[in-house]
């Protein structure tokens, strides 16, 4: 008779016969508190805890209609990604082996110009797509549209050549269109500065704009008696100057004060030592020394004559 050897699996006869008979006493020693794996042949001291592929049952039940060591119940785990679907939570039955990616529909995607919408699976990676299809997105000069293939990059600077007015209204040249400052203030489009005065009249009606062609607006009249309420040099009231009386308009004389003025000249090193005046400060006048190349000798000039001629600067005395 023969008997199965559970441990190793062997087939063992109890029975001795003159022509080839197997000896029990020559097969190793069976242990039967190891447990072996039956995939890795791996042996255990201590036998593992059995539990269904997703856990949730110890020791199933065999059921002829269900994947071996599976329990039957959803699989429940936690997906790598974020899902939306089921709490995020795999919906099969429960399984051997990784849980595969959801099944449901994701959320919808564009191409880079947004024309063609791509549908895909929950969880499937989205990196961008192009469409193939010109680009058309509005370029920065708000006129013309993008003519490159749709793509994954800021669209470029309009090219276009066009023919543009500046901001005071003046001139008109052939710019690049998208290049300069579009302003709309004048009720027309303005793109640059001619680098000329601007010239236009002032809310006041009696003065003009003095500013280099500019944006927007004009600035009020700085002479307007509304804004104008201090002498030149800012230390006393226009209406203090005028005993009580206010100036009615700009075409008014601004009085001025006895004080020194005070205004950083050009130089940006003195000040102004002039009385309290309406125009524009002098030159400067302070007398400084001016060394000559090697610095030997030296030279007394007035300060706007120093700076002139020295290319480092003047020296005070």
């Amino acid at each position: 008779s023969s008997g199965i050897n559970a441990e190793y699996g062997s087939l063992t006869s109890n029975s001795s016969t003159s022509s080839g008979s197997y000896n029990n006493a020559s097969l190793p020693a069976v242990n039967s508190h190891k447990f072996r794996c039956p995939s890795c042949q791996t042996s255990y001291s201590e036998s593992p805890e059995y539990f269904c592929f997703c856990r949730k049952v110890f020791e199933p039940s065999y059921n002829p209609y269900l994947l071996p060591h599976s329990c039957g119940e959803l699989c429940s785990k936690k997906r790598d990604y974020d899902c939306p679907h089921n709490g995020g939570k795999c919906s099969m039955q429960c399984h051997a082996g990784p849980c595969p990616p959801c099944s449901s529909v994701g959320e919808p995607k564009t191409c880079y110009c947004k024309k063609e919408v791509y549908q895909l699976r929950c969880g499937e990676k989205f990196t961008g797509r192009s469409c193939g299809n010109i680009c058309g997105a509005l370029l920065n000069c708000g006129v013309h549209r993008c003519a490159d293939i749709c793509h994954d990059f800021e669209c470029k600077p309009c090219d276009e050549p066009v023919i543009q007015r500046c901001y005071c209204g003046t001139h008109l040249g052939e710019r690049t269109c998208g290049t300069g400052e579009l302003d709309l203030s004048k009720g027309d489009e303005r793109w640059f500065t001619c680098e000329n005065v601007c010239g236009k009249p002032l809310n006041c009606g009696n003065c003009f704009c003095k500013e280099i062609c500019h944006p927007g607006i004009c600035k009020e009249c700085p002479l307007d008696p509304r804004i104008l309420k201090m002498c030149s040099c800012g230390m006393n009231t226009i209406t203090s100057l005028l005993k009580g009386k206010e100036r009615e308009s700009c075409k008014d004389p601004v009085p001025t004060c006895k004080e020194m003025c005070g205004k950083l000249l050009e130089c940006k090193e003195h000040l102004c030592t002039a009385r309290c005046h309406n125009s524009e400060c002098g030159p400067c006048t302070v007398k400084v020394k001016v060394s000559c190349r090697c610095g030997v000798s030296n030279q007394t000039l007035p300060c706007h004559e120093a700076i002139a001629r020295s290319p480092s600067g003047p020296n005070p005395i």
